[in-house]
């Protein structure tokens, strides 16, 4: 088994910036980025609702005023009246607009559904799980409710029934106990939810089952404030990579890497148990910019946390050959996917001066200046700046003159015109470090970057004392107040 030993190397933690106190400043920043993409995913991914209509069924009940008449037979009813009542507010639940899940809660049938699920009649245990199912995904108030009556063993005893239908709203309503938060995610964990998941998806060949299995057992692995125990990543992580060597469903594969993606953007013990596992030499293939984006973005993420962690992690995985993968990303069609390859770049170039030769002798300057030319002011933008930045503040001198000699000190002017104040610093040091350089270089830009005065003027208006005077040193140092 590979391991790598971290040998106390200081890689500055994850995401850039040269400066001081640099490894704070690299987990703030790795902070802020992994927690904006976890609130762009958990609109659409983090819990899901089966979407169904009956077309058949009965018009007249179908609307929030009867709920309280179809908890009522829910409670009460005999048996025929209970499966229609269920149903009914099932269909409710499962429209597509604005379902009535408050409605529903408030009206008290959690706990009536939780006992339905215990039923002798199978009919009834199904619509059950798949009404619960649906108001799992609703608030986190809501899912709560459902976990206070006790669904947590109900929907895992759900595994051993023999009905695939059940078990797969059971796993729907698992998966999205889980997408709710860290605390509920450990309530499950802690309820032994993976062995259950796990045994799923040992046993089934159901190709529904096992992606909704799956999908379940990805959303355990979120979150990472705090993340999973560190026995339940080693519980998981045999069945995920075992998935990967196995499986070529698209769907599958997806959530697949996505649970390791999430694994890897806990603590750097974490990328080191996910090299431990031998599965990265399996993932570089879905870096390929020919794979479908539902399983190159995942693994992207997965190599981005990699190239943050130690100086010996980032080795391992250019060992591996990602970079030329990832300058091939910077041309794809999907933006998120430019995005996430100048953000693992980014890490390349906050490494020591082996790292940053890489993107060197890999190329991938021409097209980050490019992007920088070009679309400057988007989230890609913003992180191929980042590649620049680290890049002049921390190369060898032969490496920036080469870059300078590139355009990239010339490709932050467009940037720098429209950036926050408070954001300014490490762009402007690297800005700074760069023509300091090839001053001493023989090398004049200067007279190249007629518009780079007014742009760092701005910049003395800065709040922010360091700023201020990182700009005014700027200025000092190689223009004259006549340019200016």
């Amino acid at each position: 088994m590979e391991r790598v030993i971290d040998d106390g190397s200081s890689r500055q933690r994850d995401y850039k910036y040269h400066g001081n106190d640099n490894e704070a400043q690299r987990g703030r920043r790795r902070e802020g980025m992994v927690e904006l993409r976890k609130q762009k995913r958990a609109t659409s991914a983090f819990k899901r609702r089966d979407i169904h209509v009956d077309e058949d069924m009965d018009a007249e009940l179908d609307t929030p005023s009867d709920i309280p008449a179809l908890i009522a037979c829910m409670r009460e009813g005999e048996l025929s009246a209970k499966h229609t009542a269920v149903m009914h507010c099932r269909a409710l639940l499962s429209q597509s607009a604005d379902p009535p899940i408050d409605a529903v809660v408030r009206g008290g049938a959690v706990p009536i559904l939780v006992e339905m699920l215990y039923s002798t009649d199978e009919d009834i245990q199904t619509e059950a799980a798949w009404t619960l199912s649906s108001i799992t995904a609703g608030t986190s108030e809501q899912t709560a409710e459902v976990v206070r009556n006790g669904a947590i063993p109900t929907f895992l005893n759900c595994m051993k029934s023999e009905s695939q239908i059940i078990k797969e709203r059971a796993l729907l309503a698992l998966g999205n106990i889980a997408g709710d938060g860290p605390a509920l995610r450990d309530v499950l964990l802690g309820l032994g939810g993976i062995p259950c998941v796990v045994q799923v998806l040992n046993s089934e060949f159901s190709l529904s089952l096992l992606r909704r299995a799956t999908w379940t057992l990805s959303n355990m692995c979120r979150f990472s404030n705090p993340p999973p125990a560190t026995e339940h990543v080693e519980m998981v992580l045999p069945i995920l990579t075992r998935l990967i060597l196995e499986s070529q469903d698209i769907e599958i594969l997806s959530d697949t890497l996505w649970g390791l993606s999430y694994l890897a953007s806990g603590p750097v013990e974490r990328v080191q148990r996910i090299i431990d596992s031998n599965v990265c030499r399996n993932l570089i293939r879905f870096l390929k910019p020919d794979n479908d984006f539902k399983i190159t973005e995942p693994a992207l993420r997965i190599f981005g946390h990699i190239l943050s962690g130690s100086n010996l992690h980032a080795d391992y995985a250019l060992n591996l050959g990602v970079t030329p993968l990832l300058r091939a990303l910077l041309g794809s069609p999907k933006s998120s996917v430019v995005q996430d390859a100048c953000w693992a770049l980014s890490n390349i170039a906050a490494g020591p001066p082996h790292h940053i030769q890489c993107l060197i002798d890999t190329s991938v300057l021409p097209s980050i200046v490019q992007l920088l030319h070009t679309n400057h002011s988007s989230p890609a933008g913003n992180e191929a700046a980042w590649v620049v930045a680290n890049l002049l503040s921390g190369g060898q001198q032969e490496q920036v003159v080469y870059a300078a000699h590139m355009g990239t000190i010339k490709s932050l002017i467009k940037p720098l015109s429209t950036m926050a104040y408070q954001d300014a610093e490490p762009f402007l040091k690297g800005v700074e470090r760069g023509l300091q350089i090839c001053m001493q270089s023989g090398m004049n830009l200067v007279d190249d970057m007629e518009d780079f005065p007014d742009v760092v003027e701005r910049f003395l208006n800065a709040r922010e004392e360091h700023v201020a005077r990182r700009a005014q040193s700027i200025l000092d140092t190689f223009f004259t107040s006549d340019e200016i």
